[in-house]
């Protein structure tokens, strides 16, 4: 097809196929080679463009013609639109990809494994040229320490063992690699060392390479099939990795402390959620200790059970989560008198109080509205009709009015309880949560601070 009106009058043939589930699955538009298109067209095309191997072109010869993400506006349903989008493909290719991001995705390019390689960079470029030990849990595969190789007399004619991989540092890539031979090009004064050690049976290569001075990772198996490069997907775990996801603005919440009071139900899914967001330093406290009924709502499971609950709640996120570099300290001393809230509320950014007890709540309140810091409430409403969240002390127009809740039967006696079973259904608890986490990170972040908020999350009559 031309490449458009204002471009010269070169033309690319290509073969759409239309799936039977179109349009809600892509057609697929493969771009012909010259020879197959002088062929077809049974004459010479002097002023045909033939598309590059650029990282835009499936491993299949298929045109990367839309992201995952577009999926679900089927873009490709009204064929003029389509063929724009083909024309302008076609115009980027022919103009080397200049506004290209830098996407670190060689594996796509192989067959792929069903293994996952974990990895850290920088222990990585530490064994550049050498040769590690590598261990498998399940189908995550870790870098080891450098392997040793054997000395002597035999050293020469020893096989490395099964769990081994040659790390090598490619540098720069501006094409994609789809073969062994490629690999050995691009390798340059390294390919003797790769063939060396695959003669002596490595059976895995890790690859750093860099993109748009980015850097990627390329992990492949030379004998899960034989006679055929198998790429494991490669994902970095180093702390900037991890922290990749948790929040645009975690650099600054990085350098915040919270103290969550009450970490049952509610306060346990808090200290999540900002553990995940990246505040720098959880302060957990709570006098109770997790019981097996806790288990339904709170983020601890049943291991955990008869511990104190703060201690509990950091092992969880510690054991989930071990690379996330959030600090997290415990205190089981609760909040009983007026001092013990203002040491509280002194001690850190802002404070949230999901203890669901009358008494610590004022305490924390009147400390809050005397000038020793601010604080956050969240409650779960007559046993999940709404949820609720303060703020104190209250902005310069007030705080929200008294909540009108409709009655509520009491609930059963368990034994070793003294109060009755809360029937909060487990997502009022994590939707009010999750609001307080909203709440709590906007404040750290300097946004105006609003009276609070309410939330009905169901009628009256249940």
């Amino acid at each position: 097809m031309p490449l458009g009106p204002d471009e010269d009058p070169q033309l690319t043939l290509v073969e759409l196929t239309i799936p039977i589930e179109y349009p809600y699955q892509r057609p697929r538009v493969t771009p012909l080679p010259r020879e197959a298109a002088e062929a077809w067209a049974g004459r010479d095309l002097p002023d045909y463009y033939e598309v590059s191997a650029s990282w835009h072109l499936e491993p299949s010869g298929q045109m990367c013609l839309f992201e995952e993400a577009d999926y679900t506006e089927l873009p490709w349903a009204d064929p003029g639109s389509f063929l724009d989008h083909l024309r302008a493909w076609l115009a980027a290719d022919r103009s080397s990809w200049p506004d290209d991001p830098p996407a670190l995705d060689l594996d796509r390019y192989f067959d792929r494994s069903s293994h996952v390689l974990v990895y850290d960079l920088a222990s990585l470029r530490a064994a550049t040229a050498q040769v590690v030990e590598l261990t498998r849990r399940g189908d995550a595969i870790r870098v080891g320490p450098v392997a040793h190789r054997p000395t002597g007399r035999k050293a020469a004619s020893t096989k490395w063992g099964k769990n081994r991989a040659l790390i090598l540092n490619l540098g720069p890539v501006d094409h994609p690699l789809r073969s062994i031979e490629q690999i050995l090009e691009v390798a340059g004064g390294d390919a003797a060392l790769i063939a060396q050690e695959i003669r002596r049976g490595v059976p895995e290569l890790i690859f750093i390479y860099e993109r748009a001075s980015r850097p990627g990772v390329l992990a492949v198996s030379l004998i899960e099939r034989p006679g055929k490069l198998v790429a494991h997907r490669a994902a970095p775990e180093d702390t900037d990795a991890v922290m990749l996801r948790s929040h645009p603005e975690c650099h600054t919440l990085a350098g915040k402390v919270v103290t969550v009071v009450g970490v049952g139900a509610i306060g346990s899914t808090v200290a999540d959620l900002l553990h995940r967001s990246g505040v720098g330093h959880l302060h957990l406290v709570d006098p109770d200790r997790l019981l097996p009924g806790n288990l339904v709502r709170h983020l601890c499971g049943h291991s955990q059970v008869g511990r104190p609950k703060p201690e509990a709640v950091r092992d969880t996120l510690l054991q989930v989560r071990p690379l996330n570099p959030v600090q997290v300290t415990t205190g089981t001393d609760g909040v009983g008198s007026l001092a013990d809230a203002v040491t509280l509320l002194e001690s850190c950014d802002i404070l949230v109080d999901a203890t669901a007890d009358s008494t610590a709540s004022r305490l924390i309140q009147a400390a809050s509205n005397a000038g020793a810091g601010r604080a956050i409430s969240v409650a779960v409403l007559a046993d999940g009709y709404a949820i609720r969240i303060d703020h104190w002390p209250a902005p310069p127009g007030g705080g929200l009015p008294m909540p009108d809740l409709p009655q509520v039967t009491p609930g059963v006696f368990e034994v070793g309880c003294s109060s009755p079973v809360s029937t909060t259904p487990p997502a009022a608890v994590w939707e009010a949560a999750s609001v307080a986490a909203r709440h709590t990170i906007d404040a750290l972040l300097g946004a105006p601070t609003p009276a609070g908020e309410e939330r009905v999350l169901r009628g009256e009559d249940g």
